[in-house]
This record gives C-alpha cells, structure tokens and sequence, in this order.
C-alpha cells in the first residue's frame, strides 16, 4: 500500500507455482472502517508458470464505511480462470489514509473543539516521545497530512500544539500535543466526532513522531 504519484494504490506482485498459466484475474475487498476499494479493474497479464508479475491497482474512497469498530485491516478477495478464490487480509498504513484537505483554520478548529461533547475525548501519555521543535514538527508533519493549527505556551514551560488530520470519508481529528520541546514526555490528547478511530489515530501520531 503507498501511493502512485497523486493516487492511493495497492502494489501487488503474483508468483505462479504450479504447473499451468494463470490468467483473468480480479480483486475485490470486503467493507472496511475507511470505504477503500479497487478504483479500477486489477490488470495483470497472464502468469506463466515459475514466473512472476507485478501490478499497480489505483484505490479510492468509494463504498460506505463498515459499522463497528474501526480497523485498519483489509479483507481481500482474489480470483482467476484457474483457481478458486483465495482470501487473505492485509494491514492498511493509517498515515496512507490521511486525506489532503484536513487542515482547519484556528477559529475553525477552537469552534469545533468546543462543540465536540466530552465523550468524544481520548489522552494518552507517551513517556518515551520528544516533543520536537514546533516549526520542524509541522513541516516533517504536513506531507503526510497532518497540519499545525496553533501552538501556545504554558507558564511550566510547556508547549502546546494543535494539530488537525482527516480520515475519509470525512471525519475531522483534532489533536492537541503538550510537552516540553526537546524533552522526552508528551501528552496527547484527541478529539472527534467518530471515537472509534482515536487508537488508530493514537498508535499512527505516535509512530510518526518517534
């Protein structure tokens, strides 16, 4: 999974291990937590046996959302003329989820924290992170989607930062970052009208900062 270009896409290679070509293949993924499905029919030429063939399938946001708790894993279903179907799941990187347009203007981001209702409200502590420099923090942060609203500082010498991202098909993450830069120990705190998805969010913010 990564992207080609502009465009989200799924990187996948066959190896043909039997005794006889392989050929019509096609893709389809079961519903997942983020409406991620094949953009485009999955074009592979045939696979001759002992050999091997790689492909790009273009992927979008185009089926509704699976209920339930949120997950990153991708249930996907492969078929040819020759074989029957094969099932297996993969992980799908929450960073490559992130859509470009979730950045919010301050008032827009203060206004909607305030309306959230406190069940929407997740902390957690990340003893080991160090709070990098605000302005080098937002530009590694900004190419993979995640953008600094504001920052502030606290009378303990703390600082606070405000970020936002956006998982599709539309739901707004707040987050707010409060530690001493350069310092290991950071609080994180998130926000959302969808709560489901703050630990992916947690363990995705966590990783990208470390």
């Amino acid at each position: 999974m990564g992207s080609s270009g502009t465009t989200l896409a799924y990187f996948l290679t066959f190896t043909n291990t039997g005794a006889a070509p392989l050929d019509g293949f096609q893709i389809q993924f079961n519903k997942n937590s983020f409406g991620l499905a094949p953009a485009a029919p999955l074009e592979l030429p045939a696979v001759a046996p002992g050999a091997a063939a790689a492909t790009v399938l273009p992927l979008a946001f185009t089926t509704p959302p699976a209920p339930g708790a949120a997950s990153t894993t991708l249930q996907i279903a492969i078929k040819n003329r020759q074989q029957p179907v094969w099932y297996f799941a993969d992980a799908v990187p929450l960073p490559e989820l992130l859509l470009p347009g979730g950045a919010l203007e301050r008032d827009t981001y203060l206004q909607t924290w305030k309306v959230l209702p406190p069940e929407s409200e997740a902390v957690r502590q990340w003893p080991g992170v160090v709070l990098r420099d605000p302005e080098a923090l937002a530009a590694a942060l900004a190419p993979r989607h995640v953008f600094l609203t504001a920052r502030r500082s606290l009378p303990t010498g703390e600082a606070v930062l405000y970020l936002c991202l956006q998982l599709p098909p539309a739901t707004a993450v707040l987050v707010e970052l409060t530690g001493h830069v350069g310092a290991p120990g950071v609080k994180a705190c998130i926000k959302t009208a969808n709560p489901a998805v703050a630990p992916l969010v947690f363990d995705a913010l966590q990783a990208l900062l470390s």
